[in-house]
């Protein structure tokens, strides 16, 4: 992954490029030293409304170039990117000077929708309108909003039926912002979705970095820079006492310079900035110091300090030499304890020690101190539950590493006390978030998996690991009347309970007991365990996959069904013997993989294919040969909630099409014939026999490898499946040996 800038672009337009080695090719091809050693491809021209016609586009290269069709690029159709959005190729965009070039736009599908604002800040007490807009523009009606703070629930603000969003009062935010998730979940085409955005609850709405710097007098400038979320002009002003000069460069930006020379060694300039429109300040902070202290004061720094709180500093000081002092709001006693003021009117306080010898300061230490006029919100102290358990008492997974075994882990807290009220705080989103199974004999964590991954992937070894996520396979079957349903996280019973979902992955095959741990806000670590015996750990245990029976046929677990789905004209006397192959030159047979267990047909969930994705054989290896079969392949994934990824149309390996360009009379039949589309959990492999082949042998190829389609072709496709319930199973299907008669009717099926 690269950025590269637009032409000319000042202000951070510019592109992304990706660059992706497809699975045909055998080799990485090579990379730009430099983002402008690779032109800028996307163009910038605009419609007549102003906006940009072009958004991407994609570059396939010229060795593959002759390899594309009419018809949109398959690699296209398969792109996926965030929020629902397609790679929308637009008419007559492509292009080839050299490589190929595809001219086009990210778009959002057709049911994708979004928040407006997607971030949104607020002062204590104000309001914010969300909306839900679709992807024509069009605002979604009949939502559903909600809201829960990521911080304390004492932080919470609420949401109307229409979106309004209301922050929290100014006593009841325990920091300088308080981050919240508002989400909308509405319908579009009869299925519901939901999406999310975020708002912050600020004391201000203006940040300035640095809000404090030290520096020597004489020294380098100090460049200031402010944001402001109402976006008024800013005023800048160098407050009392006014040492040093300010210059201001543009807006949000100004400079600050100490002056050469100082009279005392400790000096606090302050640098106000003032949004005319709110007009809301900040404060920017110069300490100027006429030499080295001498003294070391620890913290040196204090990030937020509220009232009701102290901070305790500590000095290389001797203690009967120490003086301690405060420049600015707040105090500190002899000890180095610091008490902020009960309302603090700036932001910044320095702590001071100083070495004191005979009523004369030899040296100086100090610290600073950021001051919060917000009051710290409090936090649960004790757990009332903390357990663990299984729905349905389903213990048992197949230890294949991707059937799941879920988890839900229940947490309760005791009430608080907060200005003579009791308040239910349960644990925080982060709180819960670092929940995790551990291994009852070793104490060892227990690892997530990625984000991305279903599952553990095969020769990983006998291993277990957690998942955040449900992923799509069944779960364990309880009977051979089907697999059980996940059921739904239990409804808090009151505000001090949460509940969070685990989901267990194992390939051992044994029994495993766990418990359950997380880490509080501070640090600390909570284990189930401490809360006695019932429900506080859990026996799981890893099954071994059924057997399958490496024999193919009826009977067995695997069998290989074929259907006429098409044939040409009779080539000759048909006598009626049901013989679908000798007097017709062409057809199409669909053979389907068929899989049982335990007496039941198990669909599959997911394909993957190791190399070539078509076979294919002449009658003879004659170089006058024109009757011919190949092969292509359709899979149509199991169709599990929020899973629907019906196949367009079969597919075959691009080196065969590459090779039928050149070599094949008849078109290759893609499409599905009349009704014979696959149904969910459905593997078909599709045969078709034709009459007008060229033969091909790999020498015709002159040297050039990707035309040594025999190479890649003549072998049989390996299929590697996982069914329903994560079992994984490794299949070959081919034709017999060319050295048998007829053997391009026919397909087998061969365990691997």
């Amino acid at each position: 992954m690269y950025t590269q800038p637009a032409p000319g672009s000042t202000d951070g337009d510019g592109a992304l490029l990706l660059f992706t080695r497809l699975k045909g090719i055998d080799e990485n091809g090579g990379e730009p030293a430099h983002n402008d050693d690779f032109p800028y491809l996307i163009p910038s021209d605009m419609s007549k409304g102003g906006e940009p016609l072009y958004s991407a586009s994609l570059v396939l290269n010229a060795e593959l170039r002759d390899w594309v069709g009419e018809r949109p690029l398959e690699m296209i159709e398969r792109l996926g990117f965030p929020a629902r959005n397609l790679f929308s190729e637009i008419p007559n965009g492509r292009h080839e000077p050299h490589d190929l070039l595809v001219l086009g736009n990210i778009q959002p599908a057709q049911q994708s929708a979004v928040i407006e604002p997607l971030l949104g800040a607020v002062k204590p007490g104000q309001e914010r309108q969300f909306r839900v807009r679709a992807a024509d523009g069009s605002l979604v009606p009949d939502v559903q909003w909600s809201t829960r703070s990521l911080g304390s629930p004492i932080s919470a603000g609420s949401i109307s039926s229409s979106g309004l969003y209301t922050a929290p009062a100014e006593k009841r935010m325990g920091q300088d912002s308080v981050p919240a998730v508002v989400t909308a979940k509405y319908r579009i085409n009869d299925t519901t979705y939901e999406s999310s955005a975020m708002v912050l609850g600020r004391f201000e709405l203006m940040s300035v970095q640095p809000r404090a710097q030290s520096m020597l007098s004489g020294r380098e400038p100090v460049d200031i820079h402010v944001a402001s979320q109402s976006g008024g002009d800013l005023e800048w002003t160098l407050l009392a006492p006014g040492i040093g000069s300010l210059q201001v460069q543009g807006p949000g930006h100004a400079v600050y310079t100490p002056p050469d020379k100082v009279d005392t060694l400790i000096n606090v300039q302050k640098i106000q900035c003032r949004d005319k429109l709110s007009g809301e300040t900040i404060e920017s902070t110069m300490i100027v110091l006429g030499g080295s202290p001498g003294a070391l004061v620890e913290p040196v720094f204090v990030p937020s300090i509220a009232r009701g709180q102290t901070a305790a500093f500590s000095t290389d000081i001797e203690a009967q030499y120490q003086r301690w002092s405060v420049i600015g709001e707040g105090s500190v006693d002899a000890h180095g304890v610091f008490t902020p003021p009960d309302k603090a009117t700036s932001v910044i306080s320095l702590v001071l020690c100083q070495l004191v010898y005979d009523d004369r300061v030899l040296a100086t230490g100090y610290a600073v101190v950021q001051l919060s006029a917000r009051r710290e919100l409090p936090h649960w102290s004790s757990l009332q539950t903390f357990k663990i358990r299984a729905p349905n008492n389903l213990t048992r997974a197949y230890a294949n590493g991707y059937q799941q075994i879920p988890l839900v882990v229940e947490v309760e807290t005791t009430t608080v006390d907060f200005d003579g009220e009791q308040y239910e705080i349960p644990l925080t989103d982060g709180e819960i978030a670092s929940i995790r199974l551990a291994d009852m004999y070793t104490g060892d964590d227990i690892e997530f998996l990625a984000d991305e991954q279903e599952g553990i992937e095969y020769g990983s070894g006998e291993v277990t690991f957690t998942h955040k996520y449900a992923n799509r396979f069944a779960l364990f079957p309880a009977t051979a009347a089907g697999p059980l349903q996940r059921q739904p996280v239990p409804e808090p019973r009151n505000g001090r309970t949460r509940f969070r979902e685990l989901y267990l992955h194992t390939t051992a095959r044994d029994t495993q007991k766990f418990f359950v741990r997380f880490t509080d806000k501070f640090g600390g670590v909570w284990e189930s365990t401490s809360k006695g015996d019932e429900e506080t750990t859990i026996e799981l245990i890893g099954v071994p996959p059924p057997y399958v029976d490496p024999e193919v046929g009826p009977g067995h677990d695997f069998n290989i069904v074929r259907e006429r789905v098409w044939q040409g004209p009779v080539g000759g006397d048909d006598p009626g013997s049901g013989d679908d192959f000798t007097y017709y030159m062409e057809s199409v047979d669909y053979w389907y993989i068929i899989y049982q267990s335990l007496g039941r047909p198990i669909p599959f969930a997911t394909l993957q294919i190791e190399e070539n994705t078509s076979t294919m054989q002449w009658e003879s290896e004659q170089i006058s040969e024109t009757f011919f079969s190949y092969t292509g392949y359709c899979f149509y994934p199991y169709n599990f909630p929020g899973y629907d990824e019906r196949p367009p149309r079969l597919s075959f390996d691009t080196y065969f099409q590459r090779l039928g360009l050149e070599a094949l009379g008849t078109a290759i039949r893609e499409e599905f014939e009349d009704d014979f589309t696959p149904a969910p959990g459905q593997l078909l492999v599709s045969n078709h026999r034709v009459a007008d082949m060229r033969f091909w042998y790999d020498d015709m190829a002159e040297g050039d490898p990707n035309k040594r389609f025999r190479e890649k072709l003549d072998k049989p496709v390996i299929f590697v499946l996982l069914d329903v319930h994560g079992n994984r199973h490794r299949l070959a299907v081919g034709y017999e040996s060319p050295t048998k008669e007829d053997s391009r009717n026919t397909l087998v099926l061969k365990i691997q």
